[in-house]
């Protein structure tokens, strides 16, 4: 089975990366749990605000490098690497350099460049499972492949869709991996 999986969100904690400029860029403090919103702009911040924030992320060499894998990210890939194909398609966000450092972040993560790719519409992708923390992502991936499944990774901002699509939702990654051990 070929598993197409998002980075951002799923297999790659950036919110606390975003959140620490959000405070150098306003001076306010957030949390994770009050991004209610996959737009994180309509929660917490101003487009302004958002804008300032995504530009000083894409000025910062080596912030993707950087950022965390969730815990039980490598023993899920590990599980799943055990009997299907695994894809990471991403969204190229931010300019080159954070595909770039994106590209070299999921390869040191296990994934060869034949199995990245850079789709803003993910929809375009080819494959039988696509896991998301994107509900709008599902929807417009599932509506092009119909025979396909959607996996909704649990995240405070698209709690208030988690139930609505025809969608499986999990809290995380490697709670869906052991999910299909069993």
């Amino acid at each position: 089975m070929r598993i197409l999986i998002d980075a951002d969100g799923v297999m790659v904690e950036f919110v606390s990366m975003f959140l620490t400029h959000l405070h150098y860029v306003t001076g306010r403090k957030h949390t994770v749990d009050e991004i209610t919103d996959f737009h994180f702009e309509t929660c917490i911040c101003t487009p302004e605000e958002g804008n300032q924030v995504w530009a000083r992320i894409a000025e910062q060499e080596g912030a993707v490098l950087e950022l965390r894998p969730y815990e039980g990210v490598e023993r899920a890939l590990q599980l799943l690497r055990l009997d299907h194909e695994l894809v990471c398609v991403t969204s190229p966000q931010w300019g080159t350099r954070w595909a770039e450092e994106r590209y070299h972040w999921l390869v040191k993560h296990g994934f060869n460049k034949q199995h990245i790719v850079f789709a803003s519409n993910k929809a375009l992708v080819q494959g039988d499972v696509l896991i998301e923390d994107s509900p709008s992502n599902l929807e417009s991936w599932l509506a092009a492949h119909p025979h396909g499944n959607g996996v909704l990774i649990a995240q405070p901002w698209n709690q208030k869709k988690q139930s609505e699509g025809p969608w499986l939702t999990v809290p995380s990654l490697l709670h869906y991996a052991e999910m299909l051990m069993r």
